[in-house]
């Protein structure tokens, strides 16, 4: 679900392309010829008491950091994204989910 270049506000322009892991790169393209990602930027917003706080926002961001991948983390991503199962025996989710449905 992304929004056109069209759509894209003037001034935000440059930000969003910040983002992008290819600042050439189209969506409008099939994903079998393209070897990029374009945007993939995920805002968040923590509200509550104390959130203003440098250091609240420290621990929020080095948690959040912990969840990125690494540079060698993403070259195994790369290379096994195509095959399923290898990509999961890479990246074991340690946290258990399960879905309810009612």
């Amino acid at each position: 679900a992304t929004l056109p270049k069209s759509q894209w506000p003037e001034e935000a322009k440059e930000s969003i392309l910040a983002d992008f892991d290819n600042p050439g790169h189209d969506e409008e393209l099939s994903s079998t010829t393209v070897s990029t990602v374009g945007d993939r930027r995920q805002e968040i917003v923590f509200i509550g008491p104390g959130m203003g706080e440098s250091t609240q926002r420290d621990k929020i961001l080095e948690e959040l950091n912990t969840c990125l991948l690494t540079d060698d983390e993403w070259k195994v991503y790369q290379s096994k994204k195509h095959d399923e199962q290898s990509l999961r025996a890479a990246f074991v989710n340690p946290i258990q989910s399960r879905m309810i449905t009612y």
